[in-house]
């Protein structure tokens, strides 16, 4: 299900390159991961400070490498529960409530599966 709100301002706010390069998605219908063959996640939470300079760094560094070929989404992190996060992120649903870590958590595919990669926190 899509969040209320719209964090695309906040990412066109906070970028530090093209919107063509990066693709917003509102809800887990719109990561379409077996689509990507590589690509970077995202996981934006607009309503966090630390989130919001993540993402600014991010994309500081995106600027400065050749990522035309990486499929990279912004995912608002407020469409993720405990169940829906556990398929696309492989992670293992526990008996606790989803604990939301707005931290800029990256996320990273290929060949259409998501995983941590090295370790993925700016």
């Amino acid at each position: 299900m899509p969040s209320e709100v719209d964090i695309r301002p906040m990412v066109e706010t906070n970028r530090a390159v093209p919107m063509d390069q990066l693709r917003v998605a509102r809800s887990l219908e719109e990561l379409r991961l077996s689509n990507a063959d590589r690509g970077i996640i995202f996981v934006f939470a607009a309503w966090s400070g630390p989130t919001v300079m993540a993402f600014q760094r991010f994309t500081r560094v995106m600027k400065s490498m050749d990522t035309r070929s990486l499929d990279v989404v912004v995912l608002d992190t407020d469409c993720l529960t405990q169940v829906s996060a556990a398929q696309p992120f492989n992670l293992v649903p526990k008996l606790r409530v989803w604990e939301r870590q707005p931290s800029g958590k990256l996320r990273f595919v290929e060949g259409g599966r998501s995983h941590h990669g090295p370790d993925a926190r700016l």
